[in-house]
């Protein structure tokens, strides 16, 4: 049992990335003109401590990915992806997004507590009329 405490809340680095799988919304595309605007990219960071994050707790940022009432991911996905479409202020959206995900820390199943976690995303940007 004792092992198993230490396991589970030793210091570690957690890497994760995926690629998307298949569209889950579908873009409405009847009778308008997709156009590509480019890639974009970005990286944010947040920092936990007791598991919280106490740079975000106070302030207005924050960011999610969801269908609906559904959430995907983690809240640096989100930052991340708000922060690469905003390098392009004329894209209605992102298509093939890819995100790569690290955590720093001590991490106790899916709560940080102590460390840092940094997603970086690479989209497309696309702007449909």
């Amino acid at each position: 049992m004792l092992s198993l405490m230490f396991l589970l809340i030793s210091g570690c680095t957690i890497k994760s990335s995926n690629l998307p799988l298949a569209p889950v919304g579908v873009i409405p595309l009847e009778k308008k003109e997709p156009i590509l605007l480019g890639n974009t990219s970005a990286e944010e960071c947040a920092a936990y401590i007791f598991g919280i994050n106490w740079e975000n707790l106070f302030s207005k940022r924050s960011g999610q990915i969801g269908f609906g009432s559904f959430s995907v991911g983690t809240p640096t996905r989100g930052m991340a992806l708000h922060a690469a479409l905003s390098k392009m202020p004329e894209a209605t959206h992102a298509i093939q997004p890819r995100f790569d995900t690290t955590t720093k820390g001590w991490v106790l199943g899916p709560v940080i507590l102590f460390g840092q976690q940094c997603t970086s995303v690479k989209a497309v940007g696309v702007k449909v009329q």
